[in-house]
């Protein structure tokens, strides 16, 4: 009798649908790029599973979804991206799939850098503290290099499982206060470091640092390629050139090809470091965020202060 049951019980879920099954067991949050999972995981700690849907080594404008991607994102009990101009295969999936679903890039009190206007990009004219903008995308999305938006961000990931789980409430908020007053202190010690490299100019390859660029009041000159990584033509090329002496260091990224931005280094006579908007290298933990914030301010900050010991910048 008891084997009678036991069978008609297995008949039962695998009728059901995939997603009551999956709220029965340990649901997961799944996130979109790495950077956004460093933030959850300072919310939910150890306590829940964090799943990153894109590996850190490809860019997010062009990766392909999985078909086991796409499973996670109708299993998962939230899902959190920056939005459909950034990770734009997810928009179907997204559209299709029923998960609680909080998009960054949605939230108000987001902060966004102010833009050069369309017709000097146009022109193609290089603009010092240029736009961070291009065809396809009308602002710059990574967010998560503002610690200012990632204070948006975490608190927004708190009260949003806060509703779907809670009976964790209370760990949630105790972690993201825990977070948020770590955050405090070490951007105060990052602008210390950062605030006397203000007029150092310098170039990046890929045009995605205008958060953190504004946030923290740096100077930058010009980028090789668009925010989509995208390349600019021997005309834009040229006119950094004539930036001459005033550019300290070309930055270059592992999931770019720095090529161009090696050969620009090169004919300035600067330095280039290497510069990972997605965390690659670093280990999701709750701490981790601060890590990733210190190894970008590190790479910045060292760059610079060496072209200042040189004349360049």
């Amino acid at each position: 009798m008891n084997y009678i049951r036991l069978s008609w019980l297995v008949v039962l879920m695998w009728m059901l649908p995939a997603s009551w099954v999956a709220a029965t067991t340990e649901s997961e949050v799944v996130v979109t790029i790495k950077p956004l999972a460093m933030l959850v995981k300072a919310v939910v700690g150890d306590e829940m599973p964090v799943t990153v849907l894109m590996p850190a080594n490809v860019s997010p404008h062009d990766y392909a979804l999985r078909f086991s991607d796409v499973r996670a994102l109708n299993e998962a009990a939230l899902v959190v991206w920056v939005g459909p101009e950034l990770e734009s295969a997810l928009r179907k999936p997204l559209a299709a799939a029923r998960p609680e679903v909080l998009q960054l890039s949605a939230l108000a009190g987001m902060q966004w850098p102010v833009s050069a206007s369309k017709d000097d990009e146009h022109k193609g004219v290089v603009v010092q503290g240029e736009s961070h903008v291009d065809h396809e995308h009308s602002r710059d999305l990574h967010l998560w290099l503002s610690p200012e938006n990632s204070r948006v961000a975490v608190k927004a990931v708190a009260a949003r499982l806060a509703l779907l789980y809670p009976d964790k409430a209370a760990l949630f908020e105790t972690n993201l206060h825990v977070f948020l007053g770590a955050l405090d202190s070490f951007d105060q010690r990052a602008r210390q470091r950062l605030e006397p490299l203000g007029a150092k100019g310098f170039v990046v390859t890929h045009d995605g640092y205008g958060h953190f660029i504004q946030y923290y009041g740096l100077k930058q000159l010009a980028a090789v390629q668009l925010s989509s990584g995208h390349q600019r033509g021997a005309r834009h090329f040229a006119r950094i050139l004539e930036f001459g002496v005033q550019v300290g260091c070309v930055f270059t990224e592992p999931q770019m090809n720095s090529k161009a931005a090696r050969q620009l280094a090169s004919q300035l006579g600067v330095s280039t470091a290497v510069l990972d908007p997605m965390g690659q290298q670093i280990t999701l933990n709750r701490e981790s965020y601060l890590e990733f914030m210190a190894g970008i301010i590190d790479t910045f900050a060292t760059c610079l202060e060496e072209s200042a010991q040189t004349g360049n910048g």
